[in-house]
């Protein structure tokens, strides 16, 4: 970590498995003064935002990606190269005279990186009984509670180790609320100079913590998670602890088992009850009305949204998906236009809203807001080799075959090597065979165990020159 020097301003990093309140931490430093550097990722299972550089989040995972780990899979060892070394030193720079915030729970699991930096940084960690987390997993991303509880502990194992040399102070979510400020504001003093501690508080919303973990619960893992807990636990302060909102999470899994048996109007019914009956029904609307997605039940989720009326930027995303899924394209594209125009619109919600104009038939709206877009998303190539696929079937080829060269440019280089594979395709296809020979030379160059760029050079007519002698069949 940096030294003591005052002058010099220290990158705050926020550490913590997800779920566990890494967000909540991150929302209230920013209130605070702390800086985000850049745009951030704007999803819709966090009301308030998850205050993630996407940066910081696209280096985490081609750090991952490197090391042949993933946000879900810590790898066995991290790997970097100077590339990575300095956009992360870049990113932790301060922001117009304020500390950068940085919080993403992927740099747990590439934890030997980030503590590598040059730049002084401070860092605060987040702890959560590890039920509530698996838990929320599961509601959000379907997430077996056995996997979440994997998960969970993959990264509190290396929290603790940090926390048990004192690198880390850590703060309970599951701590009494003037307990769990107290302490937030404590630990602030210590992260840097000029944070308005008082403006920490307006952001903080105990309401807000679902799924708690004092239900009994069984799992392989459980006992191995709880031990973990305990010992970060012990690493605090001692602070009376509360459990959180009821969340009818034991419900949210029957229905899901009624979906998976066909019994679909049993399940709208018991969704129907639960969300109006329930404490925060949309917390409770959205993960459900992704199950009904998934089997079609589009009328269901229209019905839904209108029992529970939530915001123009979760109603118009939801209504969006569920008019898009409906085949209702012109529809679903006004919805989602409403789910745009606030101040702060969900990702999902502008993504989809350029699939809703393409299938509208509004080809070149459609392509121009996923090019507009590309920059905010944690993998700007996905966004911009979908235009160029779409510039393709219009028969722009320039246009596509441009698209595909920003593509490759805006990705690490370990993925790019498909993408210069599929421009090779387009290149071949429009007799280009000299420029589409060279990006295969460099795809297999990139990412050699893609075989479908081997399949493309054992086609082409200079496959000699093409293919070195390791890939050359017998």
């Amino acid at each position: 970590m940096g030294g003591p020097d005052s002058l010099v301003i220290p990158a705050i990093l926020v550490l913590g498995a997800p779920r566990t309140g890494t967000s909540c931490v991150a929302g209230m430093l920013a209130a605070a003064g702390a800086r985000v550097p850049g745009p951030m990722v704007r999803n819709w299972d966090n009301a308030k935002g998850h205050f993630e550089a996407a940066a910081a989040v696209r280096l985490s995972d081609r750090v991952l990606s490197l090391s042949g780990g993933s946000w879900m899979q810590a790898p066995s060892s991290v790997r970097w190269d100077a590339e990575a070394e300095t956009e992360r030193d870049r990113l932790m720079q301060p922001v117009d005279g304020a500390p950068t915030l940085l919080k993403d729970p992927r740099m747990l699991l590439c934890w030997s990186f980030w503590s590598d930096a040059a730049p002084p940084h401070r860092l605060i960690g987040t702890v959560r009984h590890p039920l509530a987390a698996a838990r929320s997993m599961s509601a959000w991303r379907r997430m077996p509670l056995d996997d979440g509880l994997s998960l969970w502990l993959a990264h509190c194992r290396v929290l603790l180790e940090l926390a048990r040399t004192g690198r880390v102070p850590l703060i309970d979510l599951d701590a009494e609320p003037m307990a769990f400020l107290e302490r937030m504001s404590s630990l602030t003093v210590g992260l840097a100079d000029g944070l308005q501690i008082a403006a920490m508080a307006a952001h903080y919303d105990p309401k807000e913590l679902h799924h708690d973990g004092e239900q009994a619960g069984t799992s392989p893992r459980l006992d191995e998670a709880l031990a973990v807990h305990t010992e970060l636990l012990a690493l605090m302060p001692p602070a009376q602890r509360r459990l959180g909102s009821a969340y009818p999470w034991s419900v949210i899994e029957r229905i899901r088992t009624l979906l998976a048996e066909g019994a679909l109007d049993q399940a709208v019914a018991l969704a129907r009850t639960t969300i109006d009956s329930c404490s925060d029904p949309v917390a409770v609307l959205l993960p459900l009305a992704a199950d009904l997605l998934r089997v079609q039940a589009t009328t269901a989720v229209l019905d839904l949204c209108d029992l529970v009326a939530p915001s123009p930027a979760v109603s118009g995303l939801l209504r969006g998906k569920a008019l898009l899924a409906a085949g209702r394209a012109a529809e679903a594209v006004e919805a989602l236009q409403s789910a745009c125009v606030v101040d702060t619109p969900f990702w999902e919600a502008r993504s989809l809203l350029a699939q809703a104009l393409h299938a509208a038939r509004r080809h070149r709206e459609a392509r121009a807001l996923l090019i507009s877009i590309a920059p905010e998303a944690v993998h700007p190539a996905s966004c911009l080799s979908t235009a160029a696929e779409w510039a393709w079937r219009d028969h722009d080829h320039d246009e596509a075959l441009s698209l595909f060269a920003k593509a490759i440019a805006s990705s690490p280089p370990h993925r790019r090597g498909r993408l210069r594979c599929r421009r090779a395709e387009l290149l071949r296809a429009l007799g280009r065979s000299t420029e589409a020979d060279a990006d295969l030379r460099a795809a297999l160059a990139e990412d050699p165990g893609y075989a479908r760029a081997r399949e493309l050079a054992l086609e082409a007519d200079a496959k000699t020159a093409i293919l070195p002698p390791a890939f050359k069949p017998e």
